[in-house]
C-alpha cells in the first residue's frame, strides 16, 4: 500500500519499517471502520425501537 503512495525502502530495516507502518495504519484503519458500523447498527437498533415505543404513546 505504501508503495502505490510513493514510499520506497533501500535497505532491509528501512523495509522492516515501512512495513510494520503499514501494518499499524490498515489495522488503525480497520477498527475505525468497525466502530462506525457498530456505531451505525446501535443508532439503527435505536431509531427503531424509538418508533416501536411511539405506538404505545397513541392511547
Amino acid at each position: 500500500m505504501l508503495h502505490l503512495l510513493g514510499y520506497d525502502h533501500g535497505e532491509p530495516d528501512e523495509e522492516r519499517e515501512m512495513f510494520a507502518l503499514q501494518e499499524r495504519l490498515l489495522e488503525e484503519w480497520v477498527a475505525a471502520q468497525v466502530e462506525a458500523y457498530h456505531h451505525d447498527r446501535q443508532h439503527e437498533r435505536d431509531r427503531r425501537l424509538l418508533d416501536k415505543s411511539r405506538y404505545f404513546d397513541e392511547s
